[in-house]
């Protein structure tokens, strides 16, 4: 007797974040929905798996105050160690901040879209009523100064400080584009004049090649309402040991976040993960940057020539629209046929069926995802 196969349809596909698909993951070959750092995990991580040092770990209770992780990032992004806070990846951030900001007064919360939709999430979790700034298509969705008049208008309608709260995602996801650096100083002024908190999220920014200047990091010791979030997941291709880290100089929501997160919330292994990558990463972050540069160029051209729309973006990731003849309709599931994976950006707030996202890889994949898009052009 024959054992039946069941199959799922890929059809019926529906994505909320990259690298998830309802198929057989061995039909996948190019997956370009998921956007980590294409020259995989530094080679300093990979000794400890090697050499064993991770098996060890797993036996013994982390520092539940990562407090060799937090030195090393203090010393890496230049802040007291006392103004960082360590998490299970940015999602239990997001949600621990968006708790700590209720638990200090906040009452709404602006988000300009399309962006990351856990900011989203984490708010209706918690009662908060969402506005949006709705990003242009023919700006490329990059912010203008447009939104600081959407910020006064809010902050004209606060009852008292620390009721609204701001999300911006620098570079923004998924377009890929840096919000202007003095329009970020401007809005990061006009908060903490008037009591707004601004939660910044660089998780991209250490892609850009200028992320030391573009970042505000440094700007959080400061300005007692910003906090900035980054993690590990991309920029160091860590997505299953899940380090994240929150920067705040405000010593109350710093309280509220430590007492919202469970004891041991990041693991031994993710600790250690976390001091390696950052252990003589100067010529990895640059081979990074290089990389990066270099694949978005030419993936870029030749997504140009193939008649798609790209929007302007600086990181890891391109952002790219079809055209409206029957072509490329249905784009994403007919590349799942062809053992390629792309991240539709169908669930993004003010964007449609016709906008993807791809990762950009090393170069071997991209020309072969070009190729296949080639052979769907005819």
């Amino acid at each position: 007797m024959h054992k039946k196969e069941y199959r799922v349809q890929t059809s019926f596909y529906c994505p909320v974040h990259g690298g998830e698909w309802n198929g057989e993951k061995s039909d996948i070959h190019i997956d370009l929905s998921v956007n980590t750092n294409p020259l995989g995990m530094p080679e300093n991580v990979k000794k400890l798996f090697e050499d064993g040092s991770m098996s060890l770990l797993a036996e013994r209770y982390p520092d539940r105050e990562c407090t060799a992780l937090r030195q090393a990032l203090a010393v890496e992004y230049r802040v007291h160690e006392g103004n960082i806070i360590c998490g299970n990846g940015a999602s239990e951030l997001i949600m621990t901040a968006v708790s700590a900001f209720k638990a200090c007064g906040l009452k709404r919360a602006l988000i300009a879209v399309p962006s990351f939709s856990g900011y989203e999430r984490s708010l209706k979790a918690y009662g908060i009523e969402t506005v949006y700034h709705e990003l242009k298509r023919e700006d490329g969705f990059v912010l203008t100064d447009s939104f600081t008049d959407t910020l006064s208008e809010n902050i004209r309608n606060m009852k008292s400080k620390g009721d609204l709260a701001v999300f911006l995602c620098n570079p923004n996801n998924p377009n890929g584009a840096c919000i202007e650096k003095t329009l970020l100083e401007k809005t990061v002024t006009l908060c903490e004049e008037n009591g707004v908190w601004l939660f910044l999220d660089e998780c991209f920014i250490g892609f850009t090649g200028a992320g030391s200047d573009r970042s505000l990091k440094i700007l959080t010791q400061d300005h007692k309402y910003l906090c900035v979030l980054d993690a590990f997941t991309k920029l160091y291709a860590l997505p299953g040991l899940r380090i994240g880290f929150i920067f705040s100089g405000n010593d109350m929501l710093n309280e509220n976040m430590r007492m919202l997160l469970p004891e041991w919330n990041v693991s031994a292994l993710a600790q250690t993960a976390g001091m390696a990558a950052l252990t003589d990463n100067e010529d990895y972050l640059r081979e990074t940057v290089d990389l990066t540069e270099r694949e978005r160029r030419f993936l870029g051209d030749k997504l140009k020539a193939l008649g798609f729309e790209v929007y302007p973006g600086v990181v890891n990731f391109i952002m790219f629209r079809t055209s409206e003849d029957d072509k490329f309709m249905g784009l994403q599931e007919k590349l799942m046929r062809k053992g390629v994976l792309i991240r539709s950006c169908e669930n993004f707030h003010g964007t449609d069926d016709r906008d993807y996202r791809i990762a950009v890889r090393g170069h071997a994949e991209n020309l072969r995802f070009i190729k296949i898009l080639e052979e769907l052009a005819g």
